[in-house]
């Protein structure tokens, strides 16, 4: 059916404005919670959850590398190893001494995804490394 009030100019006075989330006023960017930046582990956290999530990374991250050292002719994943665990004790420094909540985050996030980056790399050029 046709809606008989579809071409009708929006009134301010519509009772029926609140009703449909598509409708009404758009949240200005700063107070959409759905941006990146708005999240409430960049905003709310102390900080402790990134290093709860980067320690784990970093062990799962380092026992995957240190198993693949055996058979890397490179000298990749030990040196990997080496800039992982500098990389979470450079967290933990963020947590400890950063006072200003919202770049704490941020270094925090920037050091979880630098863990798992360099992992990447080292496992990768591990691999490229076996390929004849």
């Amino acid at each position: 059916m046709d809606d008989p009030h579809r071409d009708e100019p929006h009134r301010d006075d519509d009772p029926h404005r609140g009703d449909d989330p598509h409708r009404g006023d758009d949240p200005t960017p700063s107070d959409d919670p759905m941006r990146m930046s708005e999240q409430p582990a960049l905003t709310t956290s102390q900080g402790t959850v990134w290093l709860v999530v980067g320690g784990i990374m970093a062990v799962i991250s380092i026992v995957l590398l240190f198993a693949l050292a055996r058979i890397d002719t490179g000298a990749v994943a030990m040196p990997a190893i080496a800039v992982i665990v500098l990389l979470y004790v450079g967290m933990i420094e963020v947590r400890l001494l950063v006072r200003r909540l919202r770049t704490r985050l941020l270094l925090l996030a920037v050091g979880f995804g630098a863990i798992a980056a360099v992992a990447l790399v080292a496992v990768l050029l591990v691999g490229m490394a076996q390929v004849p």
